[in-house]
This record gives C-alpha cells, structure tokens and sequence, in this order.
C-alpha cells in the first residue's frame, strides 16, 4: 500500500510538470529539498544551536523508542529520527567545512 501512496504521489508530480513545466511540490523529497536549503542559509551561530537542539531532540525521540510505551507511535517516532539524523548531518558537515 505505501509503494502505491509513493508512486501515485510521484505520478502526480510528473504530470503536473508535464502540463506546466513547473514542480508542484507535494511530494515529501521537496519537503527535505526545503529543509536543505534553510540549512544552508543559516549563520554559524544558528547552525550551532540547530545543533545542540537536534542532539537533545534525537536523545529524546531515542528514549521515547526505548521505552516501548507506545509501540503505535514508533513509525513516525522513526521517520522522525531519521529526518533529525539526515539534518544534524548536514549541519555537521557544514560546521567542518
């Protein structure tokens, strides 16, 4: 079911470029395009503090996994940790460069 929900949003995007030759954006890929691009306008002083926030928030979202309280959640517990892990990398990178 998810396979399908993915490519009928794919399906839409095409189609829509096709007939307007501009992207319409709902798919969730241009949502971390977005993300990126915030990032990368960021000042060092904000980076580092989207850094120690991300690192309290993926201590967090961890614990939370850990507990197993509320196994319901641990899918989107998950989708967020992994987008909080692509962002800190991000910044990681950024700082050392």
């Amino acid at each position: 079911m998810d396979a399908y929900l993915e490519n009928r949003k794919i399906y839409e995007e095409l189609k829509y470029y096709q007939s307007s030759g501009s992207i319409l954006g709902h798919h969730p890929i241009f949502k971390q395009f977005k993300r990126n691009r915030e990032i990368n306008a960021m000042s060092v002083k904000e980076l580092m503090k989207e850094q120690r926030k991300l690192n309290n928030n993926i201590w967090r979202v961890r614990n939370e996994i850990a507990k197993g309280d509320k196994p319901h959640l641990n899918t989107e517990r998950e989708t967020r940790l992994k987008q909080m892990m692509s962002d800190l990398a991000l910044i990681n990178k950024l700082l050392n460069e």
